[in-house]
């Protein structure tokens, strides 16, 4: 893994959050992924999936202002993104900078995220 292949990979992510795109959002994340959002519900893949195939999370501004990336040997890589971001979720509408920490690991060749961690910093609103 390198630096360039998880930037990489937060590109596609933001790319596939913004379009709601399914099928690449289930590429990026492990089926064993770990998720917890900001305000510290847990929840697992298909729940997330879900959110984005009802319609019930929209998310219309994803700009990261921050990205940091680190190594861990050739099969893990840790990315903490500070991301300015605005949607709606369960039809209320939020918006503000949320700090993400997000793990990747190899899977089968392919590089996916396999724990994912939203805190909101600075103004943000919580999620209901």
């Amino acid at each position: 893994m390198t630096r360039a292949a998880l930037k990489n990979a937060e590109e596609r992510l933001r790319s596939a959050t913004l379009a709601g795109d399914l099928p690449e959002l289930d590429t990026l994340l492990s089926d064993r992924v770990v998720i917890v959002g900001p305000d510290g519900g847990v929840i697992e893949k298909d729940d997330h999936l879900e959110l984005h195939r009802s319609g019930r999370q929209r998310i219309s501004h994803y700009d990261c202002t921050e990205l940091r990336i680190e190594l861990v040997g050739d099969h893990v890589g840790v990315v903490a993104v500070r991301v300015r971001i605005a949607g709606d979720r369960e039809r209320a509408p939020f918006a503000g900078s949320f700090r993400f920490t997000r793990t990747y690991a190899r899977e089968a060749e392919t590089w996916r995220i396999v724990s994912m961690h939203a805190s909101p910093c600075g103004e943000a609103a919580a999620l209901p």
